[in-house]
């Protein structure tokens, strides 16, 4: 059962409104709940590019790399919004930039795919591997528009 401070958590994650968030994980908030959908606030805070979010919750412990029920790692969802400043957080965080979902894809195949030049290039910044085979044997490269 969710509690309250948990709703809330991700009420404001979604938001953007780091002072209740720095308040939620300073009174143990979990900042790794996760949704029906097996998403995290740091899932959200990444798609949604608060970065300042983001940091308050890897600070207070998330895990940069938690995949949700279709294997998306915060770093695939900052992709899939072209948020490339959440890269660079993340990744100093710990996080691994090869990470695949269910269907093979690491964000460099999310950001190939999407035509999101300034994200491959932030990934490879980042140390991500451009060669990392999909579920069908394709590369990030074989993916661009």
């Amino acid at each position: 059962m969710k509690t309250i401070a948990t709703l809330i958590l991700a009420w404001a994650v979604r938001n953007g409104h780091t002072k209740v968030i720095a308040a939620l994980l300073k009174i143990g908030t979990n900042p790794d709940i996760q949704d029906s959908e097996g998403c995290t606030p740091t899932h959200w805070a990444a798609g949604r590019g608060h970065t300042k979010a983001m940091a308050a919750l890897l600070k207070a412990g998330a895990n940069p790399d938690v995949q949700d029920n279709e294997g998306c790692t915060p770093m695939h969802w900052a992709i899939r919004s072209d948020h490339t400043e959440a890269i660079a957080a993340l990744r100093n965080a710990g996080a691994n930039p090869d990470v695949q979902d269910s269907e093979g894809c690491t964000p460099m195949h999310w950001a190939a795919g999407r035509g999101h030049t300034k994200a491959m290039v932030a990934l490879r910044n980042a140390g991500a591997n451009p060669n990392v085979l999909d579920s069908e044997f394709l590369r990030p490269r074989d993916l661009l528009p």
